[in-house]
């Protein structure tokens, strides 16, 4: 049975990994070829469900410039591109690298170089005609803040609360799980990756940009399940083997 699906694998091109030695089999399964993380025990995974979202590995090289990470195709690699984000116009479209964006014809054609100096880049929004304001600088996807009037906004990037690519939220879902608490080091825009997931009490552990591995002693803790005075009482020492 397994040499079955093995060639299954085979011909579709996947990986086969059988995890136990059983002779009764049953238990291999097909692999997707990496990136994509797919698996289905007992056939080949069906080539349109082997699917990565390459602005997984990619989001930076245009949220760096003000730009969205977009990937239409996820089935075939290297068709992720970076867009323009409203109100930039298109001048070029940027596949597998930073598109080229220019400011509305306004104010902002003139005033914008003031906010895409910043780091990453801001947009730059022209103000309206009978306003005092130029222009405003507002902070570009996935960071949120307040706008800057005739100047630069004031960004921040929690990469705990926001759902972005290189986020603990994502279009998976939440990457910190039940029980686990996630927190942003330094939710500067330009602090990516220095977030954690940290263990609810009273488990210990933590796990930087990724879930944590929870332990507990329960000689030394205070929980429902924990051995709390029961040893010290009869004269004995506690010991946790699974600490």
């Amino acid at each position: 049975e397994d040499y079955a699906v093995g060639k299954a694998c085979a011909d579709a091109q996947q990986e086969c990994e059988d995890p136990s030695d059983d002779p009764a089999g049953g238990d291999a399964f097909c692999k997707c070829p990496e990136p994509a993380l797919q698996t289905k025990v007992g056939g080949a995974v069906p080539r349109e469900k082997c699917t990565h979202d390459e602005c997984l590995d990619n989001a930076l090289v245009c949220e760096t410039v003000g730009q969205a990470c977009v990937d239409n195709d996820r089935v075939e690699l290297r068709t992720w591109m970076c867009e323009c984000i409203d109100p930039q116009l298109t001048v070029e479209d940027g596949p597998q690298r930073a598109a080229r964006c220019k400011d509305p014809p306004g104010d902002c054609e003139e005033h914008g170089d003031v906010c895409r100096q910043a780091v990453p880049t801001q947009l730059c929004h022209a103000g309206a005609d009978d306003m005092d304001d130029l222009f405003t600088c507002h902070c570009a996807p996935p960071s949120t803040g307040k706008e800057g009037a005739n100047g630069l906004a004031e960004c921040e990037l929690d990469e705990c609360t926001t759902k972005c690519a290189h986020c603990q939220i994502t279009d998976a879902g939440a990457i910190c799980p039940e029980k686990q608490t996630c927190l942003d080091v330094n939710p500067s825009p330009t602090s990516i990756g220095d977030w954690r997931c940290e263990c609810d009490t009273p488990f210990e552990g933590t796990g930087n940009a990724a879930a944590a591995a929870c332990r507990i002693n329960e000689c030394d803790n205070v929980c429902a399940h924990c051995a709390g005075t029961v040893c010290s009482e009869a004269g004995q020492s506690c010991v946790d083997r699974d600490a």
